[in-house]
């Protein structure tokens, strides 16, 4: 609700299997016209499980086009604060029905960690959050369960978790 007293307004646009890197597709003119009326204080992006799974683009790419993600957001908001939110834990199966790291979640979860350094941003590790390598096992099997059974989304209790923890590393209490 947008009001002429103090408060929060939040925008938000998820499009569910969408990577970093699909925001280069988008027109650049309207994405920069839209994002400076709204004028934020903070843009936090979160991206980076997806990518986890594209084995085929080399790192360094995903590098550099995360590099241009963030430049593009300055340039349309050069006063707002960003956040860059990583990629959560995500095992792949394996053959005998049992689970094992998926070793590119910790390169991407380590370019964004570095980019969002070089942007001035700031980075949250959902990873060290929900507890390192495969702890979407135990999200998974925790009760409530906090992830679903598919091992890459959480449930509304897990996006709840997460989203008091942003909360309260961007708004500490005193």
């Amino acid at each position: 609700m947008e009001r002429k007293v103090p408060g929060v307004i939040l925008d938000t646009l998820g499009i569910p299997g969408t990577r970093a890197a699909q925001m280069l597709e988008w027109d650049r003119d309207l994405f920069r016209e839209h994002l400076r009326r709204r004028r934020p204080d903070l843009v936090v992006l979160a991206y980076g499980t997806n990518e986890a799974g594209d084995d085929e683009v080399p790192i360094g790419r995903y590098a550099n086009d995360l590099r241009e993600v963030l430049r593009r957001v300055h340039e349309a908001a050069p006063n707002a604060s960003c956040l860059l939110v990583g990629p959560s834990d995500r095992p792949q199966k394996l053959p005998d029905g049992g689970w094992d790291h998926r070793p590119r979640t910790a390169l991407v979860n380590e370019v964004q960690r570095t980019v969002a350094a070089e942007a001035g941003c700031g980075f949250f590790d959902v990873i060290r959050f929900m507890g390192g390598d495969l702890s979407m096992l135990r999200w998974v099997e925790s009760d409530p369960p906090l992830a679903q059974p598919d091992h890459v989304h959480f449930t509304r209790d897990g996006y709840e978790a997460l989203g008091r923890e942003i909360l309260a590393r961007l708004l500490p209490r005193r």
